[in-house]
């Protein structure tokens, strides 16, 4: 994928708007215009350079998903745009429990999400868990965050 967009909105207050620079398509763009140009041995940035960012994305990404196992606050998560699920976000729960009820909803979607989608995907949830901690929901009975996330 080339270029992807989230924007996060709730009924509680949280709202958030992301377009990152840096997708996997982008990676792979630099590696195969560097791997095709300059004088190898010259190149101040290499094909190399880019796969170690790229393991850098997914670290990341593995420990955000496991500060998602992590929440605190009871909601609904749902995910519209090109993916497309519903899930209860339940603290009661195991953490390995809540990870791999999103991650199974979002693997069985008809629109898996790359590394960088996914980082930060579970970035909004644990700002809109964070946001529930500090502000609370009020009278709203089932808080829920709202991704839309177009690739």
């Amino acid at each position: 994928m080339i270029g992807f967009t989230i924007s996060a909105d709730s009924n509680i207050g949280y709202s958030s708007s992301v377009m990152p620079v840096w997708t996997e398509g982008s990676m792979w763009l630099a590696k195969a215009s560097l791997a095709a140009t300059g004088v190898p041995g010259t190149q101040l940035f290499t094909p190399d350079h880019i796969g170690g960012i790229e393991k850098g994305f997914s670290k990341l990404k593995n420990i955000l998903v496991s500060e998602v196992g992590a929440i605190n606050n009871w909601f609904f998560l749902g995910i519209y745009g090109t993916p497309f699920l519903f899930v209860e976000m339940d603290p009661t729960l195991p953490a390995n429990l809540v990870v791999n009820r999103l991650i199974e909803r979002i693997q069985n979607n008809r629109a898996p999400l790359a590394d960088q989608v996914m980082l930060y995907v579970c970035k909004r949830i644990v700002e809109f868990d964070a946001f529930i901690s500090r502000y609370g929901v009020g009278d709203v009975k089932a808080p829920t965050l709202a991704l839309t996330v177009n690739l």
